[in-house]
């Protein structure tokens, strides 16, 4: 679980394996990473994910910051991956 600010900056960087990779800085809310700066890196299906649970920002779905909470299933780097991206209130 991780403190999400939509005003901070998301990197995308070009793979020519992978496409396009974005990176979100976070604050770990739990576990070992609790109150640390966290970077989560992913393709698509997680930046597609964040924007799903948040909105837009002229019309957004979740309060500025929220917290995030993201489950991974499958093989990482392989189409059966999924991430669950979870609003947590």
């Amino acid at each position: 679980m991780g403190l999400f600010d939509r005003n901070k900056e998301v990197r995308q960087t070009k793979s020519d394996k992978y496409g396009n990779r974005y990176t979100v800085s976070l604050v770990g809310l739990d576990g070992p990473h609790r109150g640390k700066l966290c970077f989560l890196e992913g393709g698509a299906r997680l930046y597609e994910g964040i924007a799903r649970v948040i909105g837009p920002k002229d019309k957004p779905k979740a309060p500025n910051p929220c917290n995030l909470k993201f489950t991974q299933s499958g093989a990482r780097g392989t189409t059966s991956s999924t991430i669950a991206v979870e609003l947590v209130r």
